[in-house]
């Protein structure tokens, strides 16, 4: 390698345009000297594309390759290599990122260049069809840039409209440094209306504190926003000043609307459920047999929510016979607070009607609300099943952290579920693992389970 590195430092000497081939080939070498060289090399004569391997070599664990590395890339920092930083804003973002050493310093210089006015123009041209990273960074370059308060407007008025959630609260971040107040009031009604639920959030919130004649229609066109705490600062706001009978009234209509969308009928039945608990549960009532899972879900939740105790086991065994997984989460959700929980019977003649690999994933899911010897036999029934299903090796390992799960376990089965598993694990041993036929074989003698 250093017999490489010769060579190319030789190259340096008489200036042959043979070295540009031979740096490129070697700016990735394994070997410092012949990396130190090459770069050496395009500091001398810089050529195009050869930009981002350079800001590469600007993070390379040999301190004499960044040295060098430096001095080649400011040799680069001219009009007529514009076109190689916008191909390498990438590199510079990845660069940005590197914590080898600081980078600070150079990246100042970067920015300084490209944010030339002669040069800006191309760079946030580059940056519309780059990445979400590229965009930030070139966002962030456009603040530092902006020339007047207007200019500064306009970019922050399309970050707020814009497709980035990052580039938006960036933009938030940046609107109390506007001088004229109008213009930060327009900027905050414009984050009303953006696609984010945080940008919506900070917009209302700071209408509602800061109040004019445009706040009062504007908040309530957003009284049935998704975002739950968009809701609450217009349900503060119409308290204060009258208008939550009217937007029940609205909620109710949405509520009710087939030709609605799901996601918008949840939001309506949301909102009745902080305001009028009641009139929700009325709403709902035509849900639980809805073709939508989703909004059986959210019927089924609000019973269970406003139910007492005992009264919601027959919310939970609904849930349970539900043929959406969606809506059987509810279960998983409240049985371990001892409300209702299906028997080992039950669950299992739940998966035998429904014979798929999701009905043996329910098993795997609800096995951790039973007893330890309920759950093995849960395990033990689903085996032959669940082998033909593919979910073997899910089954397997499953009986295998049983033998943790048990560990606290002081008692056995009682007699008939001793003979239970004792068949089930006879018929089911020979089909697993052999480490796990002697670990369960150990456990099961233990108990007196031959």
């Amino acid at each position: 390698m250093k017999d490489v590195a010769s060579f190319l430092m030789g190259l340096l000497k008489d200036g042959s345009q043979r070295v540009v081939a031979d740096s490129r080939a070697h700016l990735t070498s394994p070997d410092g000297f012949v990396r130190e060289a090459a770069v050496q090399a395009l500091a001398n004569q810089p050529q195009a594309g050869t930009l981002p391997m350079l800001l590469e070599r600007l993070n390379d664990w040999v301190p004499q390759v960044r040295r060098v590395a430096h001095a080649a890339v400011r040799v680069q920092m001219q009009t007529a290599f514009l076109p190689d930083w916008i191909a390498s804003l990438e590199a510079l973002v990845r660069l940005d990122q590197a914590r080898r050493v600081d980078h600070t310093p150079t990246l100042r210089e970067v920015a300084l260049f490209l944010q030339r006015p002669e040069h800006m123009p191309a760079v946030v041209a580059a940056a519309k069809t780059s990445s979400l990273r590229v965009r930030r960074y070139v966002f962030d370059m456009q603040w530092l840039t902006a020339s007047d308060d207007d200019a500064r407007f306009q970019l922050l008025e399309r970050a707020l409209c814009g497709d980035d959630v990052v580039v938006a609260s960036r933009a938030l971040v940046h609107l109390e440094a506007l001088a004229l107040p109008e213009q930060r009031r327009r900027l905050y009604q414009t984050a009303c209306k953006a696609r984010f639920a945080v940008v919506r959030y900070a917009g209302v919130r700071w209408l509602v504190d800061n109040p004019d004649e445009a706040t009062d229609s504007l908040v309530r066109g957003l009284g049935l926003d998704p975002s739950a705490n968009v809701r609450w600062w217009c349900l503060r706001w119409l308290r204060a000043h009258g208008g939550v009978a009217q937007l029940v009234l609205t909620a109710e209509n949405v509520a009710h609307d087939e030709r609605t969308s799901a996601a918008a009928r949840v939001v309506a039945l949301h909102w009745l459920r902080e305001v009028d608990p009641e009139k929700a549960i009325q709403v709902s009532t035509d849900w639980l047999n809805h073709e939508q899972p989703v909004l059986r879900h959210e019927a089924l939740s609000l019973r269970l929510a406003r139910s007492p105790g005992d009264a919601k086991a027959q919310w939970l065994e609904r849930a349970f016979d539900d043929p959406s997984s969606r809506v059987r989460k509810l279960l998983l959700h409240k049985a371990h607070r001892g409300y209702w929980l299906p028997s080992v019977a039950q669950l299992m003649a739940a998966v035998l009607n429904d014979p798929t690999p999701n009905s043996i994933r329910r098993v795997l899911a609800l096995r951790r609300l039973y007893a330890a010897w309920d759950r093995l036999e849960c395990l033990l029934v689903a085996w032959p099943l669940g082998r033909q299903l593919g979910c073997e090796a899910e089954l397997a390992e499953a009986v295998d952290r049983w033998r943790f799960e048990s560990i606290t376990y002081s008692h056995g089965p009682d007699a008939r579920q001793t003979q239970r598993i004792a068949a089930l694990w006879s018929a089911s041993r020979h089909q697993m693992a052999p480490h796990l036929q002697r670990e369960i074989d150990f456990h099961l003698k233990t108990f007196g389970i031959a």
